[in-house]
């Protein structure tokens, strides 16, 4: 009877350690799924931030066509020097114009940049988990052989006595 309280209380201690790691693996897959919510939520931020900025860029090169086609029009209506004020006018506007390209490049670079973070992070993420589970499994498996062990043990004994 001893014995078998003994391989009850066993028993019941293994089921415990299989529930912890059962719950631990819960809660991981919990974080990890936060972790791929706040990722989302990161990449949808910079892509709204993105498309306000393309839209202030077309708003700008808009504006730019605009203040051209007026500078045109006083070049027709001046003289050499009104002329000349409208070149230089016109210059402004085209390093706007390439400034206001650039800045769109490097906020995509940026963009993509944090992207292939976010999913290197979210790799490394999946890849924890599949170590512990993995962990969990042999913890699980050397409890299991363990049990057995003293299964075996308690009934040779069993036996002998």
């Amino acid at each position: 009877e001893a014995i078998k309280a003994s391989a009850d209380g066993f028993e019941k201690q293994v089921q415990a350690l299989e529930e912890a790691i059962k719950a631990s693996a819960d809660g991981f897959e919990k974080q990890v799924q936060a972790l791929e919510e706040a990722i989302k939520a990161s990449a949808e931020s910079s892509e709204k931030k993105i498309q306000a900025l393309e839209e202030r860029l077309t708003r700008m090169d808009l504006e730019a066509v605009a203040a051209a086609k007026a500078v045109q029009e006083r070049f027709t209506l001046m003289d050499r020097e009104a002329a000349a004020a409208a070149w230089a006018t016109q210059e402004r506007c085209s390093r706007m114009d390439r400034e206001a390209v650039a800045a769109a490049e490097a906020v995509q670079e940026r963009f993509t940049r944090v992207d292939h973070e976010a999913k290197a992070a979210a790799e490394a993420a999946k890849e924890i988990f599949t170590r512990m589970a993995l962990e969990a499994v042999a913890a699980a498996e050397a409890v299991q052989e363990r049990f057995t062990r003293v299964d075996h043990e308690a009934k040779a004994a069993a036996e002998a006595a």
